[in-house]
């Protein structure tokens, strides 16, 4: 079942592929980011943005194999 968005993740208590929340947090604000300067910084999309964000940050770090580093 994937994760509603703006669900947190549960990874597991020792699982090493889950961000810490501030390094959670700064990945989503550097992907909303480039999302907003991809139109232009267009008002009014600011939510889509950081939803967005978050849905491919969360979707990237189940991806990582377990035990990686993080970036």
């Amino acid at each position: 079942m994937a994760a509603k968005p703006n669900a947190l993740v549960y990874y597991g208590p020792c699982d090493s592929r889950a961000p810490l929340r501030d390094e959670r947090e700064s990945l989503i604000q550097q992907q909303a980011y480039y999302k907003a300067l991809k139109r232009n910084f267009a008002p009014g999309h600011e939510l889509e943005d950081w939803l967005g964000a978050e849905q491919e940050m969360d979707e990237w770090f189940k991806r990582l194999p377990p035990n990686s580093k993080r970036p």
